[in-house]
């Protein structure tokens, strides 16, 4: 019984060791928040009352659905979402639809109507040939039906989430969007030299 009491009181310790910490950086020390991994920036926000896709607000946001062309990139986001401004990535595939991932449905094609219902978007259009924007298309294509997995590292060739996909489907087809770490967001895409807001 003492073993197994001082596990616990072990495992307590370190928990809170974590907790006390989390907190310290958050709230005394908000300019380290920046450079905490993307894991423990979302217990920090999770902590802070956030959730992963944020809040819906209620409005219809202001995407153009008329100007998507084949291998333009939907980004979508609510407030107080623990990943960035922007929650959730898609590829536009052409008639109408994208393909996308959720954790209970796994990657799927879904209608561009679907991304009304966030608070904001932006429609991202890749500045490189429409060859290489029809194979990324058919590099993603082969997701479908795959599992969701949010946050697999980059390196794990197994597992995708929606951003990573987008990303390695370019890649594949022949251009790197921007230097990756370990996971990837949806904000990171308007890092890319090769990526602009379609207006």
């Amino acid at each position: 019984m003492k073993i197994f009491n001082g596990k616990l009181l072990f495992v307590v310790i370190i928990f809170l060791l974590i907790f006390s910490f989390i907190l310290y950086i958050n709230f005394i020390h908000e300019q380290y928040f920046a450079k905490l991994p993307i894991e423990l920036k979302v217990i920090v926000l999770t902590l802070k009352g956030y959730y992963a896709d944020g809040f819906y607000n209620g409005d219809v946001n202001t995407i153009d659905f008329k100007k998507l062309k084949v291998g333009d990139i939907i980004i979508v986001g609510n407030p107080k979402s623990v990943y960035g401004t922007y929650t959730h990535a898609a590829l536009y595939i052409g008639n109408g639809l994208t393909v996308d991932g959720n954790i209970g449905e796994g990657i799927r094609y879904v209608p561009v109507e679907h991304y009304k219902y966030y608070s904001y978007g932006k429609i991202l259009r890749i500045m490189t040939s429409d060859d290489i924007k029809i194979k990324a298309c058919i590099n993603i294509e082969e997701n479908v039906g795959s599992v969701f997995f949010l946050l697999a590292p980059i390196q794990n060739e197994n597992l995708t989430y929606c951003t990573k996909m987008i990303w390695t489907s370019f890649k594949k087809a022949g251009i790197e969007l921007f230097k990756p770490n370990r996971i990837i967001v949806p904000d990171d895409f308007l890092k890319s030299k090769f990526v602009y807001e379609v207006k």
